[in-house]
């Protein structure tokens, strides 16, 4: 009887084993649906979707989004007409698109913390460190230029309609060519092979990405 208990213990605990594995192995697997999600986000440029798998106050140490919310900060204080709110969405998306090239989750694990820590193999760009003071001279010399070879039309409509007639003008001109050089700083900038490790926690049941850093 008591070699017959034991099989049942030894199966039972077997089973808990296995059971508690599986757990782990779904739990793992779910959270890099999410890194993955995420990341075939960042590659179309769909910054909206991006948000989908990440918490409301999420680090991200790519600089990703501080693009995003700089262009959003800029369209709130700016009324410059349909064609500069284009060419400024046009600009986050083909920026975020290329700052991940390709990537490969590598490792995963859980957390003590109810957390786990998918760890990325990336190629692209750290958007942290991108230089904007070279174009920011050339933009300038471009507005400058534009301003006096533009003065009398310009001149005419803040006349007739006032400085911020005159100033949205300006703009539907200058966005197009203003965004294109931004965007080549970003998409310029030096790539470099990144190790990224994201911690993960869960939220209504969903995994989403907490924060992250570059190792």
């Amino acid at each position: 009887m008591k070699k017959l208990l034991s099989g049942f213990c030894a199966l039972a605990l077997a089973l808990g084993v296995a059971g508690c594995s599986g757990n782990s192995e779904d739990t793992l697997a779910n959270a890099e649906k999410t890194v993955t999600g995420y990341f075939d986000a960042v590659q179309a440029g769909d910054v909206n979707q991006m948000d989908t798998y990440v918490v409301d106050d999420f680090y991200d140490p790519l600089g990703i989004y501080g693009i995003q919310g700089e262009i959003d900060d800029l369209l709130k204080d700016l009324d410059m007409g349909d064609s500069f709110d284009d060419e400024a969405r046009e600009f986050v998306k083909n920026a975020v698109s290329g700052a991940i090239t390709e990537y490969e989750i590598t490792s995963s694990e859980m957390g003590e913390d109810n957390t786990v820590t998918v760890v990325v193999s990336a190629q692209g760009k750290d958007y942290q460190n991108v230089d904007l003071t070279s174009v920011e001279s050339e933009l300038y010399t471009y507005v400058e230029n534009y301003a006096t070879e533009n003065a009398d039309r310009l001149y005419q409509i803040m006349s007739e309609q006032g400085e911020d007639a005159m100033m949205e003008a300006m703009m539907q001109d200058l966005a197009g060519t203003m965004f294109d050089m931004m965007e080549e700083t970003f998409l310029n900038s030096e790539s470099s092979s990144l190790t990224i490790n994201y911690e993960l926690t869960q939220e209504d049941g969903t995994w989403l990405l907490n924060t992250g850093y570059i190792s």
